[in-house]
């Protein structure tokens, strides 16, 4: 896999003597967002839903002495989108329950410590690649016939509550990126292993879905997570 290739370059850079091995897990939010194109025609409501995690972590110094974070885990989110728009003589909708599993890859360049070192701050970019996705829910297209033969112009139903049950990469965007921060206090259980609660916020950059979903929303994730570290 192409993010493997990339991890292990990584992994090496980080100097063995002053690495910190952590396996973490997290539970929050979702929600996808868009420009708010709610002009015209053009209306988009999201809803949000759950956010959850499973990861493994490295940090430690680089050989130049600068601290690294490398982080892996698998993600799944869900929300809901209802995209409705059109213009004159013609309209859509999609109203569906999405549903997304992704390997992420993390980069935690900026890493700063307080209080003896117990408050960490890390602020960083992380990597989503799809392993899989559903969409459940219901699409609608409408055009207006304009044959002056009938009056006034007959509207002609293109799909009426087509049910949407996707699994296609037609919808689903392969890979996103996010910029992250994790906001977390050490808390230490015995010599050499710690607890890490903490915040992590991730903001999208890039759209979760294809042109097929008119609105291309990117997402927003808020979760808390818990993460028991090794070090060694």
């Amino acid at each position: 896999m192409k993010i493997l290739q990339l991890l292990f370059p990584l992994l090496l850079c980080i100097q063995a003597e002053a690495q910190n091995l952590e396996l973490f897990a997290g539970v929050g939010v979702n929600h996808f967002f868009d420009k708010g194109y709610d002009d015209g025609h053009y209306r988009s409501t999201y809803s949000p839903g759950l956010a959850k995690s499973l990861g493994l972590g490295l940090y430690g110094k680089t050989g130049l002495g600068i601290e690294m974070g490398i982080t892996l885990k698998y993600m799944e989110i869900e929300g809901g989108i209802d995209v409705r728009g059109g213009g004159l003589g013609y309209g859509f909708g999609l109203d569906v329950n999405s549903k997304l599993k992704s390997l992420e890859l993390g980069l935690y360049p900026l890493n700063i410590y307080a209080l003896d070192k117990r408050f960490e701050v890390r602020l960083g970019m992380e990597f989503a690649f799809l392993l899989g996705g559903e969409m459940l829910g219901k699409q609608t297209g409408w055009y207006l016939d304009y044959d002056y033969n009938f009056y006034p112009p007959r509207m002609i139903t293109v799909s009426e509550l087509k049910p949407i049950d996707s699994t296609s990469d037609d919808y689903i965007s392969d890979l996103s990126a996010f910029v992250c921060l994790k906001i977390g206090y050490l808390l230490p259980i015995r010599q050499k292993l710690e607890l890490v609660p903490r915040l992590h916020l991730g903001y999208g950059l890039s759209k979760r879905f294809t042109d097929k979903v008119d609105s291309m929303p990117k997402n927003w994730v808020g979760m808390l997570e818990i993460a028991a570290r090794r070090k060694f």
